[in-house]
């Protein structure tokens, strides 16, 4: 009798390896500071900004340069994106097998940095100049 394979979860394997080889995204994940800061994104943003269109709610927040990366960025607005659960887990699997993502989210990042400038008023210092 011939045997069964085993059902193959090869994705959320790699994920949960790709998490416990990152201690400091861990240890983020679980601070008060993170869950404020997700939910305030989460907040401004109720729904996902998937960049080619989603109507879900926004159920996490996704670092466009991911912790292991570029931890100086985990609290940084700019590289934070709310996102459903559904492409939330597309971007963790494309990391998990070592593509970037960050090119999805090109317009996004623009989009803060230019709602940062004119909160500051940037823009104006340098219309002055």
């Amino acid at each position: 009798m011939p045997h069964k394979k085993p059902p193959h979860n090869s994705v959320k394997v790699l994920r949960k390896n790709a998490l416990a080889q990152c201690g400091e995204a861990q240890r983020i994940r679980k601070t008060n500071r993170w869950k404020r800061m997700s939910e305030n994104v989460r907040d401004r943003f109720p729904l996902c900004q998937w960049p080619d269109g989603c109507e879900e709610l926004s159920t996490s927040v996704h670092h466009i340069e991911p912790i292991a990366r570029r931890p100086e960025l985990a609290y940084s607005e700019s590289n934070l994106v709310p996102l459903c659960e559904h492409h939330h887990d597309w971007c963790n699997d494309q990391e998990a097998y070592g593509h970037a993502t960050a090119w999805k989210f090109k317009d996004w990042i623009e989009k803060m940095e230019d709602r940062y400038n004119n909160y500051f008023g940037q823009d104006d210092e340098e219309e002055s100049s």
